[in-house]
């Protein structure tokens, strides 16, 4: 490559912008979940870390994807995991919790 070949130049800082194998990776296990991957493994289940690893052994997209637990949704309010209230103490969390999944987050009145 020669300094004064705009061409060559463009090509060179061209190609450094394609994604990488791993980001097209994450990319379809992001949009296959309809949310960021960049969780707190003991507080989600997941992390960014925990996929790249899964990522290195090989695992396909969709399979890592399904590995992520589905969100919860409160029973009263339709809040989840991954869209919470907005309480004065910050983000929702949960009150209650039900086998099935749903429960009643902080935001909204406790069962009776």
């Amino acid at each position: 490559m020669t300094n004064t070949d705009h061409q060559d130049i463009w090509a060179y800082e061209s190609a450094g912008c394609a994604p990488t194998e791993w980001e097209r990776w994450i990319d379809q296990v992001e949009s296959r979940l309809g949310h960021d991957v960049d969780g707190d493994q003991a507080e989600d289940g997941y992390s960014l870390d925990g996929f790249h690893d899964m990522w290195k052994q090989g695992v396909a997209p969709h399979d890592a994807a399904a590995s992520v637990r589905p969100a919860r949704t409160c029973r009263s309010c339709g809040c989840t995991d991954y869209a919470a209230c907005d309480t004065i103490v910050g983000p929702g969390a949960w009150r209650v919790t039900f086998d099935d999944g749903p429960g009643i987050c902080t935001a909204c009145p406790a069962p009776s």
